[in-house]
């Protein structure tokens, strides 16, 4: 297949090379099967939900993206920190009225009813294709373990005040580490995942996905691939379609990069709602 080449993004002014934080020239060497080591491979995922074609009836549809945090290592109890994201209504020609995010913190990216609540921030009615920004402010409760990865769940339309076209893609996560990481890995993860244009495509048409890749761990990484997947669900599997292969610079720890990569629908896909995944640390 073509190879995509994807365009890097510092501060949201397009570079040929860019990156926030320390770069290093080199970092761990690679295993069988992965490129390069890490902390933690379950954190390496991400994705974005879109529609191909015409939504078959119109309605709202809150989706949330552009999740980042600041904090990837934090003490039980932390401080607090905020969050920013991007609530959309990709839904058809019918406005979200008032509603509300809510953060979780959860052992694993899936929102479950035992995952404990954190905090939530009011939305406003958004029009058919718009979207709001805003920050919602998180703390790491006390009583969890050093040297466990959690996960922080923002999930839209809290409360179900909307009712939507599909109530099962209202969530975006990003991992956290208890404590200070060991150990002398690198730790890459997938934030800040976001279609800016367009979430609803026909096949044949394409769209820009935007995401970052940052080193949460504590030694620099080495050069990397990032892939962009084509799904029917929110998990990388043998049968998805792999769209196009990133090329990832080596990161220093704490250090990201933004990347703005063009994709196309290909022809033959139904009506219906997709993911964009991006796996970073791809074999």
């Amino acid at each position: 297949m073509k190879v995509l080449r994807a365009v890097l993004l510092s501060c949201g002014v397009p570079l040929v090379v860019a990156a926030c934080g320390k770069d290093e020239p080199s970092g761990p060497q690679g295993q069988p099967g992965e490129g390069i080591q890490e902390l933690n491979y379950s954190n390496n995922s991400g994705y974005v939900v879109f529609h191909v074609g015409t939504p078959a009836i119109e309605g709202p549809d809150l989706v949330i993206e552009e999740v980042t945090s600041p904090q990837h290592h934090v003490e039980s109890p932390s401080g607090s920190w905020e969050v920013p994201f991007r609530v959309i209504n990709m839904g058809s020609a019918v406005p979200a009225g008032s509603s509300a995010v809510a953060a979780y913190l959860s052992p694993d990216p899936t929102y479950s009813a035992d995952d404990r609540f954190l905090a939530e921030a009011p939305v406003g009615t958004i029009a058919s294709g718009a979207y709001q920004s805003g920050v919602i402010t998180v703390a790491m409760p006390g009583g969890y373990s050093v040297g466990r990865y959690l996960y922080v769940l923002l999930l839209a339309d809290f409360g179900d005040a909307v009712a939507e076209l599909n109530e099962a893609a209202n969530t975006s996560s990003f991992s956290v580490y208890v404590g200070t990481p060991s150990g002398g890995l690198a730790d890459l993860v997938v934030e800040g995942m976001s279609l800016p244009t367009q979430h609803n495509l026909l096949p044949g048409e394409s769209s820009n996905i935007q995401f970052r890749i940052h080193n949460m761990g504590q030694s620099p990484s080495a050069a990397s691939k990032a892939k962009i997947y084509l799904s029917r669900d929110k998990s990388i599997s043998t049968d998805d379609l792999e769209l196009a292969e990133v090329d990832v610079s080596p990161l220093g720890p704490g250090a990201f990069r933004n990347y703005d990569q063009r994709f196309t629908v290909p022809s033959g896909y139904a009506n219906g709602y997709y993911y964009i995944i991006v796996e970073a640390n791809s074999r």
